[in-house]
């Protein structure tokens, strides 16, 4: 190889459980890590190797995904669907907006106006967060037959939605119409 890169390993959270860790988000200096320990914590990394912990919230319960866009953190949860906190304030985020449904979430992706919510009964939910303090449901996309959706995770590009199933691959979802998103 003409131009070598290698990653070297500078530091990890040697007092935080591997069961509380689920997701994390960065933003500048800043990472957000949340899990199972019913916290949402911020960390200060602008010196890699020595990040301290800075700032957070109690209580958003299981986090198992969230992402940034915007000034906003978007938290995916067991114990909820969509969580939408204001970190205009990267210390102190704080809860502005959220949508509640049977069962939780597990991934959360951002395009534009709309989160995508991959929720625990295998549905892809379209969420409009035009305002991110009143956030509503516009569309879903239900598992179509056996087998059932297993998340892994998820991302966006453009109008298509790319979902990791543990049970077939990566599903392709067309959200070109974010009200009625196919497969």
């Amino acid at each position: 190889m003409a131009h070598e890169e290698t990653l070297a390993r500078t530091d990890f959270f040697a007092d935080a459980s591997p069961d509380a860790l689920n997701a994390v988000a960065a933003s500048g200096q800043y990472l957000y890590v949340g899990g199972g320990n019913n916290e949402l914590t911020v960390f200060d990394i602008s010196t890699p190797g020595y990040p301290v912990e800075v700032g957070g919230v109690g209580d958003p319960t299981w986090v198992s995904g969230m992402t940034i866009e915007g000034g906003y953190l978007y938290a995916a949860g067991w114990d909820f669907d969509l969580r939408v906190f204001d970190i205009s304030d990267p210390i102190r985020p704080i809860q502005v907006g959220g949508v509640e449904e049977p069962g939780g979430a597990v991934a959360v992706a951002i395009s534009g106006d709309h989160a995508y919510v991959w929720d625990d009964e295998s549905i892809v939910r379209v969420i409009d967060v035009s305002d991110p303090t009143d956030p509503e449901e516009i569309g879903h996309i239900a598992s179509q037959g056996y087998p059932a959706w297993y998340p892994a995770g998820m991302s966006i590009s453009g109008e298509t939605v790319l979902v990791a199933d543990h049970s077939v691959g990566v599903r392709v979802i067309d959200a070109s119409v974010a009200e009625s998103p196919s497969q």
